[in-house]
């Protein structure tokens, strides 16, 4: 289990993403070229939604080396920075639960669940252009810019999103400074939710009271509120 940290952004048009896939600077960190990736995401939860309703959401993200499944929280952000766990795992192929390997993921989704077999619930492709941030010779971050489709049964939605997350020897202080230049200088809105709970909610699914499960209703209501 890790702890992710980053801060999320809405980008309001292609121009300012495009900027700032390209500026070799922020708040005094050194961005290097980006990198650009093309990401196939499902959410899959059990027919009675299981993990959403203890505060969880599972992904599994085609990748060139593999299958990436992860789990993580679905958490309020504090100070403009998101805290939540993480827990990763690659599989060579699409299998189920019982053919991943022995690990943190496989007990931790088995205890959640009961057992119950996954469904996918949501789709989400993004093309992402990824950005390594260092201080000095130190690497900080990363820095990510993406374009983003939900897919719904009424069509598809679209979105352009930045966020910037902790890498290797970097920490909360180096996150903060990095998106207090994106919200300062740059004029970017916060962005509490993650794309799965963005795209349930253009999607309409929070309404029909089976998604928008007990523990997941505080947290929209503590971004409603901030």
């Amino acid at each position: 289990m890790t702890m992710e940290v980053e801060a999320k952004f809405l980008v309001p048009d292609e121009e300012t993403l495009e900027r700032l896939c390209e500026t070799g600077s922020l708040a005094g960190y050194a961005v290097s070229p980006g990198v650009e990736r093309h990401d196939a995401d499902t959410f899959l939860d059990t027919p009675d939604r299981r993990l959403l309703s203890a505060g969880f959401y599972f992904r599994r993200r085609e990748t060139d080396g593999g299958v990436r499944l992860t789990l993580k929280q679905l958490v309020a952000p504090t100070d403009s920075l998101l805290r939540r766990e993480e827990i990763e795992a690659l599989v060579a192929a699409d299998v189920p639960v019982v053919e991943w390997p022995d690990g943190e993921l496989r007990s931790r989704v088995g205890q959640l669940t009961g057992g119950e077999p996954l469904e996918p619930m949501l789709t989400l492709a993004q093309v992402r252009v990824a950005r390594v941030v260092r201080k000095g010779r130190r690497e900080v971050a990363e820095l990510s810019l993406d374009r983003v489709t939900a897919s719904a049964a009424d069509g598809d939605r679209g979105w352009l999103e930045c966020e910037v997350e902790a890498r290797g020897r970097g920490g909360d202080d180096d996150v903060a400074a990095l998106a207090a230049a994106l919200r300062d200088e740059w004029g970017l809105v916060p962005e509490g939710r993650a794309k799965f709970t963005r795209a349930l909610e253009l999607a309409g699914d929070e309404e029909d009271g089976v998604l928008m499960s007990a523990a997941e209703r505080p947290i929209h209501e503590a971004q409603a509120a901030a």
